[in-house]
């Protein structure tokens, strides 16, 4: 029975597609709509925005703040030194028409900028000179800096980048020993 009427709850989406919609944004969130595939409007928060969902597709953003966590990477350091290090990046968004227009996937992009600059930031250095820089609060500010330049055209304000865990490691790499009948 629930079949046979299936093609009747496809009308009623099909024509809801031509009856306008009314949307608030939410105060921690920006929005765009766009029309027609190209034109962008930025839909203000607290404001009442009607659009047609037949022309129009609406995009939602997080704004407030927020905070990734950069998963845990392995890198050499200047001194030849394995190191693993994970990170912690807060930032805010500032345009939200840039954001929504320029990136596929915000969060995986700024996540994956964050982890791409700590490894190049700390790269440059020793193990000691990182040491002595994550003491006197250098590092921190040099990695946001960076990290800023480069989300900067995204429509991002990067508030901070830090580190969470950072130590010196070993690295093994096991070879495994694959079998050309498929029986063992």
């Amino acid at each position: 029975m629930e079949a046979a009427f299936a093609w009747l709850g496809q009308i009623v989406e099909w024509l809801g597609r031509f009856v306008p919609r009314v949307l608030i944004v939410d105060i921690t969130k920006g929005a765009i709509k766009l029309k027609y595939g190209s034109e962008i409007t930025e839909l203000k928060p607290g404001k009442l925005h009607v659009y047609w969902p037949f022309v129009s597709i609406i995009k939602e953003v997080d704004i407030a703040r927020q905070t990734l966590d950069l998963t845990t990477q392995t890198f050499e350091t200047r001194d030849g030194i394995t190191v693993q290090m994970s990170g912690m990046l807060t930032y805010q968004v500032n345009d939200v028409v840039a954001l929504l227009t320029s990136v596929y996937d915000p969060d995986n992009s700024i996540r994956d900028i964050g982890m791409t600059i700590l490894q190049e930031v700390l790269v440059q250095y020793t193990w000691a000179e990182i040491r002595d820089k994550l003491v006197d609060g250098n590092l921190r500010k040099e990695m946001t800096r960076e990290t800023q330049r480069e989300l900067r055209s995204f429509g991002i304000k990067v508030l901070k980048v830090g580190i969470k865990d950072l130590s010196r490691t070993k690295v093994y790499k096991v070879a495994l020993e694959q079998s050309t009948d498929g029986m063992h």
